[in-house]
């Protein structure tokens, strides 16, 4: 579906995550070259303080992911779609939501859903790790046990850490209300990824709250679109 009223957004359309109920996830593609500080009063987004130094990059990529919080916010039939900023640049949902913002320099997706039905959601689009960044940053993201878990996947070893990020930074977005810290890679460990379901599961290897300790365990999803790696975790309410 191509949007008529500007040409900054080049596609949207609704991006389907498999066995998910009572919640939407909306996408949109765009293009930074097309950028205007009018397209957000426009798009009837809000222009932030934050931006007002900010790179044109930056604020392409802001606005495409407000966007795309706006346009799934009204597929949920929620009228106030006002997304705002958190004092560490986490999104604040409107009242009886939960969602997640993922972005790239071209495209921009979100995922949100009813706080009625979902604790919390954390999802992420990772552009491909080449392999020599790969080397270079595996430590950071892996350990060894993961390392070799990942050998034995039909994917390589830049996939698999493309992968590896992209899980623990959705397990970071949804954990992050909660626990309101910034925590890092080695914080979760990947135990186990099903390819023919494209799961996986991701535990804490230490305490991050009184409710959230060392061994509680995170099932996600994920897709692969040549190299690019899109994760998701939907926390379900108890």
């Amino acid at each position: 579906m191509s949007n008529a009223n500007s040409t900054f957004f080049v596609h949207e359309e609704l991006f389907d995550i498999s066995n998910l109920a009572n919640a939407c996830c909306y996408r949109c593609e765009f293009d930074e070259a097309h950028y205007g500080d009018a397209l957000f009063t426009h798009h009837q987004i809000e222009y932030v303080s934050s931006l007002e130094h900010a790179v044109i990059k930056r604020k392409a990529e802001f606005l495409a992911g407000r966007y795309a919080a706006q346009q799934a916010i009204k597929k949920l039939g929620i009228e106030k779609t006002t997304v705002r900023v958190g004092q560490h640049r986490n999104p604040i949902w409107p009242a009886g939501l939960v969602g997640s913002i993922t972005h790239t320099s071209t495209q921009a997706i979100c995922a949100v859903a009813k706080n009625t039905d979902y604790q919390s959601i954390g999802i992420d689009l990772a552009d491909p790790i080449s392999l020599t960044t790969a080397n270079d940053i595996k430590d950071h993201i892996i350990q060894q046990q993961e390392a070799e878990a990942f050998s034995k996947l039909p994917l390589t070893f830049e996939q698999s850490l493309t992968l590896a990020f992209s899980a623990k930074e959705s397990l970071f977005k949804a954990l992050y209300p909660q626990v309101e810290a910034y925590f890092e890679f080695h914080a979760a460990e990947i135990g186990e990824i099903e390819m023919k379901s494209r799961t996986f599961l991701i535990r804490l290897t230490q305490d991050l709250t009184n409710s959230l300790a060392k061994g509680t365990t995170f099932k996600g999803s994920f897709k692969m679109q040549s190299d690019r790696v899109f994760t998701s975790i939907f926390i379900v309410r108890d």
